[in-house]
């Protein structure tokens, strides 16, 4: 099994090519393929959200005034975006129980 903290790593150093560019969904995907215990955050000029995810599994997430999947969908929503990747370092109160790929696919249908 990978270190969890191995995609941290890959995320902090600094890119010879200049900024990195990932597709919401693959990130997603990584930090839960990778069973990663981080905080993503996501950030533009009007939001700053965080995406927590536990042994791969996204359990709660943040931006605004808005918790859980209607957070996690604002972020997916989001055109451009700068990230950090940042080890979990506190237990939080778990608001989402879909896996990755019903909260990735059921975007449209929990937005409202």
């Amino acid at each position: 099994m990978p270190d969890k903290t191995y995609l941290v790593e890959i995320f902090e150093r600094e890119s010879p090519l200049g900024p990195l560019r990932v597709e919401f969904e693959e990130l997603i995907r990584m930090c839960s393929v990778q069973k990663t215990d981080v905080i993503l955050d996501i950030i533009t000029d009007n939001l700053k959200g965080h995406i927590y995810f536990e042994d791969g599994n996204v359990i709660h997430a943040v931006t605004g005034q808005y918790t859980g999947e209607k957070a996690f969908n604002i972020m997916h929503r989001v055109r451009t975006a700068r990230f950090k990747v940042r080890p979990l370092d506190k237990t939080v109160r778990e608001s989402i129980s879909k896996g990755v790929e019903q909260l990735l696919t059921g975007n449209e249908d929990a937005t409202g």
